[in-house]
Formats: C-alpha cells, sequence, structure tokens
C-alpha cells in the first residue's frame, strides 16, 4: 500500500479547513474499512 500524502501540502499553505478535514476523515475511514476486511 502506498503512503499516504500528508494533509498539510506544502505548496498550497492556503488549503481550506473543510477540506483538510475531509481528507483526515476519508483517510481514517478507509484505514478503518481495511481493517475490518
Amino acid at each position: 500500500m502506498k503512503q499516504l500524502s500528508p494533509l498539510k501540502d506544502p505548496t498550497n499553505p492556503q488549503k481550506p479547513l473543510f477540506l483538510e478535514t475531509t481528507a483526515c476523515f476519508l483517510q481514517a475511514f478507509y484505514i478503518y474499512f481495511l481493517y475490518l476486511f
């Protein structure tokens, strides 16, 4: 499995908090899904 990209992109420091939170939630859900199956 490839390494997850960091939430804070150094090339885009002005990333909206909503997108950052959504990315964090999706990564957590993805890991949780892999853990179950």
